[in-house]
């Protein structure tokens, strides 16, 4: 279970990409391996994006779990153990393989609606790769981050610290096209530390765009009786 919300708590720390204007109500399928320690686990389930700005995700394995996320609050429910959770986030976030995923929607991954602005920039054929400066709020944590487009594709991004050391890299792949834009249904992040480094392979499959949302996702909420603990980040 511990390992399952991690799912939420890696993302944190990472601003929260707006979707609201370009992405209309998805649902698809994920599998999600993270790796740390030589030790692998997995999760599975559903995420579901409800504009202007709701993100569902529900984990069916290892356990069944519901995170909801909108703006700077985070739900989450475990009904077996009817053990709840709301987070307040500073800034509020998705899970980053959830944030890769809804960030291709906007041609600038979202960066420029957060505030960043770019440093540099090159393009060679069909290959640009830019360079974004974090906004003053982000500055004290965030660093640089750099994205790689390949033939109108986001095929690489990388995070640094706001000491210039890699925080995480990711690798889209398998893109499939939807209303111009190319959403990657595998995505392959290293998140780096001063100790040791994990890895996550996420594998998406079944994407519904422009579908109606389940009555279960629509109408979800913890049940009255369940005790919510609150936590401040």
């Amino acid at each position: 279970m511990k390992r399952t919300v991690a799912i939420t708590l890696l993302g944190v720390f990472m601003p929260l990409v707006s979707f609201a204007e370009v992405l209309t109500p998805l649902s698809i399928a994920f599998v999600r391996e993270y790796t740390q320690d030589a030790e692998k686990e997995t999760a599975s389930g559903m995420v579901y994006c409800q504009p202007p700005d709701r993100i569902i995700l529900r984990v069916t394995h290892p356990v069944d779990q519901w995170m909801v996320f909108e703006d700077t609050l985070t739900t989450i429910y475990y009904p077996a153990s009817r053990q709840a959770f709301r987070i307040i986030s500073r800034f509020g976030s998705y899970p980053p393989f959830v944030q890769a995923f809804v960030g291709v929607a906007e041609r600038d991954y979202g960066l420029s609606g957060l505030g960043y602005r770019v440093r540099d920039y090159n393009i060679q054929a069909d290959t640009l790769i830019s360079h974004w400066t974090p906004p003053k709020r982000f500055s004290l944590f965030l660093g640089e981050t750099i994205l790689k487009i390949i033939d109108d594709k986001i095929v690489f991004t990388e995070s640094k610290t706001a000491r210039g050391e890699t925080l995480r890299k990711s690798l889209h792949k398998k893109h499939v096209r939807y209303q111009g834009t190319y959403f990657p249904m595998e995505i392959l992040t290293t998140e780096y530390s001063r100790t040791d480094s994990t890895f996550e392979k996420v594998v998406f499959s079944d994407p519904e765009f422009d579908s109606p949302l389940p009555e279960e996702v629509l109408n979800f909420h913890i049940p009255t009786d369940v005790e919510v603990k609150e936590v401040k980040w």
